[in-house]
């Protein structure tokens, strides 16, 4: 008898645990459902993500209030108004947004777009665009053979064109990339010529509590495009550099950021932003926030100098590739050093403009999502015509620096 009341006892309490299992997971299941939980499983750097991205949700509110049932939009001169005959649905499969899920006027199509954050790929049936991130989604080869007619798929990275690869399998009609060939554009960085940092006249000395040469930090050693650790010695050899981070012999490391953002590196007048991969407008942080945004002037090498002239605030860089050698680099360096006047024209272009970085959370925007809602309402017939080819990144990259450069030491 007593068995039996314990067996019962058991039955109930494992029936019990299931429909709590249950329950948890339901709650936890989805971004799209109300009220959605972190997961506790979740990795550090998705809670850091999404911690930034609460943050800039509050400081912009503006870019994450959706319309709610009964809201109109008040048309600005040239718009039109979001009447509701006009919708389209757009789904981001597995990255974090600053943009909250929701339904936005457009006013340039006066278009509502039902914007989805989800991984739920059952939302496809009513979605009309994909934003597929590089690669968070495995089964896109399966995903394509029950692909609806007119759908439109998105690839979305800021990867460089060797570290990733866009699935032969399937099928994207459009880029969502750093070079600026892409469908819908989303850069590390802006020159923008409208707001200026300094005022015309402002006097500033750009050498003050500027006591050392040329900083470097960097966590990537040797899985990089060029022989960027021998070229980063061997002008050592010639001028100072302040190697920091996994790279250098410095006790300073990026897990703590006091190299990279703190106050040591603005110790420098220059800063080594050397991209780890040689890919037509791969641009990153390096150059745009460790450099630019510190006042330090980037010594670059990546894309050819007319691309970085192309985004970059004018003469505000030295590019690698306008030297003979490394001597001459350095030499060059040196004459910077000694005269302040010639240093200091280096950051004659922020009196005529500004840089703007646009991170992780600013990837996805109001702005993205109607541009993107605007082109799949031009070409929703003929959607399936545009093609992101491989060789959009398979020959996007080019070789080594030259052999003078890395000579090893």
């Amino acid at each position: 008898m007593q068995f039996i009341w314990h067996s019962e006892i058991f039955r109930i309490g494992a029936f019990v645990t299931i429909i709590l299992l249950f329950i948890y997971s339901y709650t936890y299941e989805d971004e799209t459902t109300k009220n959605p939980k972190p997961k506790k499983t979740e990795g550090l750097r998705l809670r850091e993500m999404k911690q930034v991205i609460t943050s800039a949700q509050q400081r912009h509110p503006e870019l994450v209030t959706p319309l709610s049932k009964n809201e109109t939009s008040t048309p600005t001169p040239g718009s039109l108004p979001c009447d509701g005959n006009c919708h389209v649905q757009i789904q981001l499969c597995v990255f974090p947004a600053l943009l909250k899920p929701g339904t936005y006027c457009c006013p340039e199509t006066g278009c509502l777009v039902k914007f989805v954050r989800s991984k739920k790929y059952a939302l496809e049936n009513n979605t009309d665009v994909m934003i597929f991130f590089q690669h968070g989604t495995k089964n896109l080869k399966e995903l394509s053979r029950t692909r609806r007619p007119h759908h439109a798929w998105v690839f979305l990275t800021r990867e460089a064109g060797p570290a990733v690869n866009i699935h032969r399998d399937a099928i994207y009609n459009w880029s969502m990339t750093y070079r600026s060939d892409s469908d819908f554009p989303i850069p590390y960085g802006v020159y923008n010529k409208k707001v200026p940092t300094i005022s015309e006249h402002e006097i500033v000395d750009r050498t003050k509590g500027k006591t050392k040469l040329v900083a470097w930090v960097a966590s990537n050693c040797y899985k990089t495009g060029w022989p960027r650790l021998e070229f980063v010695r061997n002008l050592s050899k010639h001028i100072e550099v302040d190697m920091y981070g996994a790279c250098g012999d410095d006790n300073c490391t990026l897990s703590h950021r006091k190299c990279e953002y703190g106050p040591l590196v603005q110790k420098h007048k220059f800063y080594l932003a050397l991209e780890n991969k040689v890919c037509k407008d791969y641009i990153t942080e390096k150059f745009w926030s460790n450099a630019l945004r510190k006042n330090l002037v980037p010594i670059v090498y990546g894309p050819s100098r007319s691309e970085y002239e192309k985004l970059a605030p004018p003469h505000s860089f030295i590019h690698v590739n306008d030297f003979g050698s490394i001597e001459e680099l350095a030499r060059y360096i040196k004459k910077l050093d000694q005269d302040d006047a010639l240093y200091s024209e280096y950051f004659e272009w922020q009196r005529h403009g500004s840089v703007e970085l646009f991170g992780v959370t600013q990837w996805i925007r109001l702005e993205t999502i109607c541009n993107i809602a605007n082109k799949y309402l031009k070409h929703i017939n003929n959607a399936e015509n545009f093609h992101v080819k491989q060789e959009f990144w398979d020959y996007s990259c080019r070789g080594n620096i030259k052999t003078i450069f890395y000579k090893k030491v």
